[in-house]
């Protein structure tokens, strides 16, 4: 039987990425928050109900990329894989830990200006589009800047999972 490991997640970076070299490699890690957000028709805006830690590393080249463009802040779109690591501390503890191993990231949204809800409603209305000087920092694999244009014959920007 066929497996498929793949998370996509849409957040906001809430460490500055942590740089280390390991066996000569660059690794980086860096929290993510994603926000759970629905619509209230009462107060007419989206409304934060819960957020979500993550914990991202990134190996490599990329991982230099992204050390020097990805900030505390940004709003930044990550792909890879989950990976589950199990180990017991000194003291007999068995401790968990679930970390998504991106192999692909997109900054959507450098943090300084936008306040959390107008960026959480721009990137409900306009998922694909992105400021001017954020297009530096994309991953050279998503630099086709995607429109509604390029959705399946059928969808619209609703069918988004974002």
């Amino acid at each position: 039987m066929a497996s498929y490991n793949r998370v996509i997640l849409m957040g906001r970076v809430g460490t500055d990425p942590e740089s280390k070299d390991v066996n000569g490699k660059t690794m980086i890690r860096f929290r993510l928050a994603t926000s759970n957000v629905q619509f209230n028709p009462q107060e007419n805006r989206y409304e934060t109900i819960g957020t979500d830690w993550h914990t991202i590393i990134m190996w490599g080249e990329r991982a230099e990329r992204a050390s020097q463009s990805i900030k505390k802040g940004d709003l930044v779109l990550v792909e890879g894989q989950l990976r589950i690591r199990e180990w017991t501390t000194q003291d007999g503890q068995k401790r968990v830990s679930v970390e998504v191993v991106a192999d692909t990231y997109r900054k959507i949204m450098s943090g300084r200006g936008a306040s959390q809800q107008e960026v959480q409603e721009e990137a409900m209305e306009h998922p694909f589009e992105m400021s001017g000087e954020d297009t530096d920092y994309i991953d050279p694999v998503l630099r086709n800047n995607l429109s509604s244009d390029d959705l399946p014959e059928g969808s619209t920007e609703d069918d988004l999972p974002f």
